[in-house]
């Protein structure tokens, strides 16, 4: 690329330009999220307005939506430990050890 081009004197770069710039100062002045705003909002719900990427809008949204992850953590926990009881089956026998040395069922053992 040839550095000794002089850009000041072109007119459709600086009309280019000049549109860049209004573009660019448009979207800065764009509306901050309101959890940036404010600074009562907990920490857990800024969070939740800012990662939402603009579907959640205000503090009363995330306070839903982190009720309802709290919610299905609690279901899938219940489901997890009171399925896990489950697990003992009817055909299993314990196996023990008599003095002798003799290892089998304690139906089997004399």
């Amino acid at each position: 690329m040839d550095e000794n081009i002089n850009l000041e004197r072109n007119i459709e770069i600086e009309k280019a330009l000049k549109e860049f710039e209004i573009k660019s100062q448009a979207e800065q002045i764009t509306q901050t999220p309101l959890a940036s705003q404010n600074t009562e909002i907990p920490k857990m719900i800024q969070v939740v307005i800012k990662y939402s990427g603009g579907s959640i809008k205000n503090e009363k949204q995330a306070q839903y939506v982190l009720l309802g992850l709290v919610i299905i953590m609690i279901s899938i926990s219940l489901y997890l430990f009171f399925s896990g009881s489950k697990s003992k089956d009817a055909n299993t026998r314990p196996i023990l050890m008599n003095p002798e040395g003799i290892v089998g069922a304690p139906s089997e053992l004399p």
